[in-house]
């Protein structure tokens, strides 16, 4: 694979990382019987996601957000479970952004079977 190449597989999936992370990361809070969703861009230009390094960067991003937008917010109900909250907006953003480093990172605190039922691709090897 030539330089170019290289560069231009490097960027795609930060890109499509950026979308995904932006429409899964995030949950249900009530407002006067309604339903709102909260969510919140992670960044992830700035990182190579094909390095080990740059998966363990933007999964400790993905968990802040995570406890950020599961989190509470003024006039709004706390979610009824924090901690089922934060792990399911991870497990979204994780299987959102097709990433193998981050889902390597996911699958050193989570089964493969959590991952499966999350709908997360495994890598293989």
């Amino acid at each position: 694979m030539n330089a170019n190449m290289k560069a231009a597989v490097r960027r795609m999936p930060v890109m499509l990382a950026l979308i995904a992370v932006c429409a899964a990361a995030n949950s249900g809070a009530f407002a006067d019987d309604r339903i709102i969703k909260i969510k919140q861009m992670v960044r992830s230009a700035d990182v190579d996601l094909s390095q080990p390094e740059g998966g363990r960067r933007v999964y400790a991003r993905l968990t802040a957000a995570a406890r950020t937008v599961c989190g509470p917010r003024v006039g709004l109900e706390p979610v009824q479970n924090f901690d089922r909250c934060v792990d399911k907006a991870l497990s979204n953003a994780v299987r959102s952004a097709h990433q193998p480093q981050v889902t390597l990172v996911y699958l050193e605190s989570h089964t493969l079977q959590q991952a499966a039922l999350s709908g997360i691709a495994v890598p293989s090897g």
